[in-house]
């Protein structure tokens, strides 16, 4: 048990409908059941902001819906303009995107992106992990076989300590009554929390970030059982989503904490700015 990435690895359709057929809470849980998967990428910037082009990594192994939705999105976006030295640049990123399934009928299942993260930082211009030990598997979670996924964002002193720590999301693989999901969020939120505040982190070498008071990163936390299969880039994970708290000093961040694999550490604000909605209308 641990913080690795362990999931189920069946489609969209047969993982929703299994967890909600095996789920013994009120049909209004059921209901919030969705299906997830990343998708990895690098997408080109013109000088005006719009898209020159974009690649999806192993894109051979991504469901063709959903390699249609992005060929449907993508070309669409319009970013505030990258700038260097006071001149507009054309610019190359990374993206992570957060595909989401949902039922929308008995038979019909709709996918959107929900959640875009965008990153051109390189390494020493942002707080890069030291000393980050996993959480604790809560014991009554493990006696319970309840798994989660925590969303953190942490603030990061300049001596290299963690200043604060939100939970801003926590997305669970079971299912309960509506006063059951809300006691796991909170056991997985605080073993999550209890570990991070125990952090350290080594301070931006150069860049602009380098003088800030203060940095901000997110860090995702699986917690999963050894003996589940582990999940394959583009392969669904169902789950019931959590409500979203935001951290009051990362009002302004744009990125999508549940577009970010478990386990790494991701800058927050150092990106390019998305202006226009993620999905067409």
């Amino acid at each position: 048990m641990g913080m690795k990435l362990k999931a189920w690895i069946w489609g969209p359709a047969l993982a929703l409908m299994a967890m909600a057929a095996q789920a013994t809470g009120p049909a209004s849980v059921r209901k919030q059941v969705e299906a997830s998967l990343l998708v990895t990428g690098s997408i080109d910037i013109e000088r005006d902001g719009s898209v020159g082009g974009f690649t999806l990594d192993h894109a051979d192994q991504l469901p063709i819906g959903v390699r249609e939705l992005a060929d449907r999105s993508i070309p669409g976006w319009k970013f505030e303009p990258v700038v260097l030295q006071d001149e507009a640049v054309k610019a190359r990123t990374r993206m992570s995107l957060r595909i989401v399934a949902r039922q929308a009928e008995k038979d019909r299942y709709e996918i959107t992106i929900q959640n875009a993260s965008f990153n051109q930082a390189k390494p020493g211009q942002y707080a890069e992990r030291d000393k980050l030990d996993p959480p604790k598997y809560p014991k009554d979670a493990v006696q319970s076989r309840v798994a989660a996924e925590v969303y953190l964002v942490v603030k990061i002193g300049r001596d290299g300590k963690v200043m604060d720590v939100v939970a801003e999301q926590v997305n669970l693989r079971t299912v309960d009554s509506e006063r059951g999901m809300k006691r796991w969020r909170e056991i997985f939120a605080r073993a999550a929390i209890g570990a991070a505040r125990e952090w350290t982190f080594f301070p931006p070498t150069w860049g602009d970030e380098r003088d800030a008071p203060f940095w901000r990163v997110r860090v995702p936390v699986d917690f999963a059982f050894a003996q589940d299969q582990p999940r394959q880039y583009g392969q669904w994970q169902a789950y019931v989503p959590g409500p979203r708290l935001a951290a009051p000093w990362a009002h302004d961040d744009q990125g999508g904490s549940d577009a970010l694999a478990a386990g790494g550490v991701y800058p927050l604000g150092m990106g390019p700015r998305l202006l226009t909605p993620l999905n067409p209308t």
